[in-house]
């Protein structure tokens, strides 16, 4: 009987091992997989609270619809290091047909002003990061500071810096990369504009 006990242990053993090593070698073969869970966790997150707590107005409906552009960006940035800029183009037309109607010139304008200088603040860090910023992002953060005018963008900048820096910081630390490593950008403006909707 203990022998068969032993057997059976045996066989429980090697499954769970078999079911860990099968998880691990999907893991590495997919290395991508757990920035797009994350990414699609933080975009699910913030639409289920603006869905069931509906707050802030059109400002709130802008910078929602920013995150369904940034999480769009994120997944291209992710997996093809590429953020499409027909989607920046895109998203830009919509906000701009949109604020024209609903919000009038002068609201634009300001929204305008805060694209313009998201763009020339994040064209200063690329040309200084030496690369590591691509053409992609900075239209990404244009369209970010298009959206939610510029005090959220300052706060969205701030954090989506020091957080992809620390990222940065863990990953040459631990040896996983190089001070080449292509880090992608997008994931951390969506999570610094997910945190920032919190609090419109």
């Amino acid at each position: 009987m203990s022998s068969l006990v032993k057997i059976k242990n045996k066989l429980n053993n090697k499954t769970i091992n078999d079911f860990k090593s099968r998880i691990i070698n999907k893991v590495r073969n997919k290395p991508n997989a757990i920035p797009i869970i994350i990414c699609s966790v933080i975009t699910f997150n913030s639409m289920a609270n603006f869905l069931f707590n509906f707050k802030g107005g059109k400002e709130a409906i802008y910078i929602h619809f920013l995150i369904l552009i940034q999480f769009i960006a994120a997944i291209g940035d992710i997996n093809k290091k590429l953020i499409p800029l027909q989607l920046m183009l895109g998203a830009l037309l919509a906000g701009t047909f949109t604020m024209l109607l609903f919000d009038g010139l002068a609201v634009f304008k300001e929204h305008l002003v805060s694209g313009g200088l998201a763009f020339f603040i994040l064209l200063f860090l690329m040309l200084i990061s030496k690369g590591q910023i691509g053409g992609g992002d900075l239209a990404l953060f244009m369209v970010t500071g298009f959206f939610t005018g510029i005090p959220s963008m300052f706060s969205i900048l701030f954090l989506s810096v020091i957080v992809s820096g620390i990222f940065s910081l863990v990953i040459v630390i631990y040896k996983k990369g190089g001070k080449k490593s292509e880090i992608p950008f997008a994931p951390f403006l969506l999570l610094a504009t997910s945190i920032s909707a919190m609090f419109i």
